[in-house]
């Protein structure tokens, strides 16, 4: 049986399915033919002299959805039955949505028609070929918006359902359920703000930044080109749509692999308001051939924290794409404030090899006598394994894991309807174990009772009735044990969402206890006494009373820890802002690379690498792998030691670079993995808000206290997107300012080899020191010895 069976059923006229009370669908919506011209209007006619017939006191109104801008044959041919024909475009940009002012029409018009004409009013929804995708978006938006349905992604998914089997694929070539959900999670937050839709904001489209690399050629990689649909906000075209913005087609175009880099960022800077479309093409090897990677459309009034995270799941792809996806794909979208967008920005400040600073290459005069003429820099491969090899005196792990797991850590809402399962396999703890450690402290101990656990079959006391796993019961009474706060006031404490009163282990620990399904209905059955019933089953009953009890608590959870969260992020991304900014403002920096060229140059003189003008930044770290003829020095010893002779201010350059160290233990990944589960969970947030409207006074705390935390929370995210965005500028300018390229050689290889680079120099500088101290230390010993001698032998001869 359809699970849409109480919406959609026959009934007179012959050709109409019933959605809801007096709203009608075309059962030709369902099919792929065209009709004859003749048989087209016969059919037409045929239904509507029935409506007539059946409904002779109502009214008509019948929404049509089609291409093209002409009226419609359907509008023309029911126009002459006295029917009130709405045209409306079937898709947006190759999206079959509709624009969110032409939806919260469609709605409201719905509405008002129905409510009118005392109460008999008739609707009537039509699609032209191909609409089917729209119209079913549109009828669980109708749900939804009557409140007649709950729960987005299974309204959408039964409507569309309805259809036959692989209709949706046939009529649209990307899976356009994902931009649906969330234009329908739009309308379900019409309850949240007095006003709906809210304002649409004016925002600038900074840039796209896709992590993991999509497969969509033969070599694992893909040439992705962005182009951005909407309308112009500068200009006064109403509904009309423009090309926004589109990267060009040139040969020169980037082809990113998923063995060179794991991140593809593309700055695009565009004006966008409103619904935007943006999609993301492969072009492939054949300039004529594009393939589409991914679809998304949004609307910028609900862009409330400056950034859009999606992954796969979350956008419109090929059907057959998925396996193109690694694992951990995501694709963010950042955006900033249309107020502060500032002039072009200034080419990135990259180091002049040609521009004189340094010692001179006469300094160098005998590199080669000491160092055998060898080349400094390894151009191999084996320079990358070389590389990975020197940076594992950076592991810290300690610090990398911090970063790394807290996300895992960091509690983000989701749906009830996905997680409720995993609450059953919580915490499996060894009963026999605990009975045998613990025992003195069970009741039937305490009475003096030799009998075994609470629910053993030799009990003295009355039996309690057991409805859940024995296992699970008795670590929730465990867990409860260490919670001591009476069921009631629990409750009442996470409706007020009240963190004085449970801290966020309590918190995760009843989110891992949240009945199931299966024990939800196990315990709706039960007719007995509630008193006969143990402490897990009391505690599930009074959760059940609770709507969405799980996604209520698990933004309790985001809201305990969002502040530090947030905290820490800002902290990190600080950090990795003034350590940019130290190594590119570091004049003594800056200078020690120019004289690190010119002792390579001076090194390789008479080759064909005696006159370069750069150098790979990880040859840094081959300067102490060269060793001297002698083997008693490297070429580190001998820049510290010209350095020290030549140009002594140079030699605490580091102290220049205060947040390197830290800034190295940061990786970047762990950072947009913690932004993005902030910013999805301010998304669940929102979704818990629009959902309890629906609670009654249950909620009503509830929901005062989430709107307040929301309006807070928003305001702090823009500002840390703002941040983030800044932080991945400056660390891509980092990169470039090296001469690297940021996909290849991104900010954390940078600043590990940096880093590094600064600890060798310290400890050969010392060493040098040391040595010198030592040296300085013999001469003395031997002119000490030398005037010891003389003196012998003058007072040899005076005698």
């Amino acid at each position: 049986m359809s699970l849409l069976s109480r919406f959609f059923y026959k009934r007179p006229p012959d050709g109409l399915l019933e959605f809801v009370e007096r709203v009608y669908v075309f059962d030709s919506c369902f099919s792929t033919e065209v009709l004859p011209e003749g048989m087209y209007q016969i059919y037409l006619h045929e239904i509507v002299t029935e409506l007539h017939e059946e409904f002779p006191e109502s009214s008509f109104l019948a929404f049509n959805f089609r291409e093209g801008e002409k009226r419609s044959q359907f509008a023309e041919i029911l126009c002459e039955y006295d029917v009130t024909v709405m045209d409306y475009p079937r898709q947006y940009e190759g999206c079959p949505l509709l624009p969110l002012s032409l939806i919260q029409h469609f709605l409201r018009v719905c509405e008002s028609w129905l409510f009118l004409g005392k109460q008999q009013n008739v609707i009537l929804l039509h699609c032209e070929r191909g609409g089917w995708p729209l119209l079913a978006f549109l009828l669980a938006s109708f749900l939804i918006f009557r409140k007649l349905h709950s729960g987005e992604r299974k309204t959408l998914d039964i409507v569309h359902r309805e259809a036959p089997k692989g209709f949706l694929q046939l009529l649209s070539p990307l899976n356009p359920l994902p931009s649906q959900l969330r234009y329908l999670q739009y309308v379900a937050r019409r309850n949240i703000a007095p006003e709906w839709p809210p304002p649409e904001r004016a925002l600038s489209l900074d840039c796209v930044i896709l992590r993991a690399i999509p497969n969509f050629d033969s070599q694992n990689g893909c040439t992705p080109i962005i182009r951005i649909f909407g309308r112009n906000y500068l200009s006064k075209g109403g509904l009309s749509t423009h090309m926004l913005f589109s990267m060009p087609r040139k040969k020169t175009l980037r082809t990113y692999r998923q063995a060179d880099c794991d991140v593809i960022k593309i700055d695009i800077q565009c004006l966008v308001q409103g619904d935007v479309v943006l999609e993301c093409v492969h072009l492939d090897s054949d300039p004529e051939r594009e393939v589409m990677m991914f679809r998304v459309m949004f609307n910028t009034a609900f862009i409330r924290s400056n950034i859009l995270m999606l992954n796969s799941e979350n956008l419109d792809i090929l059907w057959d794409s998925k396996e193109c996806y690694p694992k951990g794909f995501r694709a963010e979208v950042l955006f900033g404030e249309v107020e502060s967008i500032s002039p072009p920005r200034a080419p990135t400040t990259i180091l002049n090899g040609e521009e004189k600073g340094g010692l001179p290459i006469e300094a160098f005069s005998r590199v080669q006598e000491l160092f055998n003429g060898g080349e400094w820099v390894d151009r191999n491969d084996d320079a990358a394994l070389w590389l990975l090899k020197q940076l594992s005196v950076l592991s810290d792990t300690k610090e990398m894991s911090r970063l790394q797991n807290r996300v895992s850590l960091f509690t983000s809402p989701a749906d009830s309807e996905e997680e409720n399962n995993a609450s059953s396999t919580a915490d499996k703890i060894d009963i026999s174990e605990l009975e045998s450690l613990f025992s003195a402290a069970s009741a039937s101990d305490r009475n003096g009772s030799k009998a075994g656990g609470r629910r053993g079959p030799t009990m003295t006391k009355l039996e309690k009735v057991q409805l859940v796993d024995l296992r699970r019961a008795y670590n929730c009474e465990i867990m409860l044990s260490k919670i001591k706060i009476p069921l009631p006031d629990m409750i009442n404490a996470v409706m007020a969402l009240d963190s004085s009163v449970l801290d966020i282990d309590q918190v995760e620990n009843l989110i891992r206890f949240c009945p199931t399904k299966e024990e939800m209905e196990t315990l709706k059955n039960y007719t007995g006494e509630k008193e006969m019933l143990g402490k897990c089953e009391q505690f599930f009953l009074e959760l059940m009373k609770v709507p969405r009890v799980e996604p209520k608590l698990r933004v309790f959870a985001f809201k305990i820890t969002f502040s530090s969260q947030v905290k820490d992020l800002r902290s990190n991304l600080i950090t990795i802002n003034s350590a940019t900014k130290e190594v590119k403002e570091s004049a003594k920096l800056r200078q020690v690379m120019q004289t690190i060229l010119t002792l390579g140059n001076a090194l390789n003189q008479g080759t064909a690498r005696g006159s370069a003008i750069g150098f790979k930044l990880d040859s840094l770290l081959k300067l102490s792998d060269t060793r001297a003829r002698n083997n008693k020095m490297t070429l580190m010893h001998y820049l510290c030691k010209l350095i020290a002779e030549k140009m002594p201010e140079l030699l605490d350059f580091d102290k220049d670079l205060i947040h390197l160290e830290a800034a190295s233990k940061i990786p970047l990944k762990a950072l947009a993995e913690e932004m993005q589960a902030v910013s999805k969970g301010l998304e669940k947030v929102e979704q818990e808000l629009a959902a309890a409207e629906n609670d009654g006074v249950i909620s009503s705390g509830f929901r005062k206290v989430l709107k307040n935390f929301l309006d807070t929370a928003e305001a702090e995210v823009r500002s840390l997107i703002s941040l983030y965005s800044e932080v991945g500028r400056n660390a891509d300018s980092l990169s470039q300012y090296f001469g690297e390229d940021p996909s290849r050689c991104p900010f954390e290889q940078v600043t590990q080899v940096l880093f590094v680079f600064v600890k060798m120099f310290s400890k050969s500088r010392e060493e040098n020191e040391r040595l010198a101290d030592i040296e300085k230390k013999k001469l003395e010993k031997e002119a000490m010895k030398e005037r010891t001698e003389l003196l012998c032998i003058s007072r040899s001869i005076l005698h």
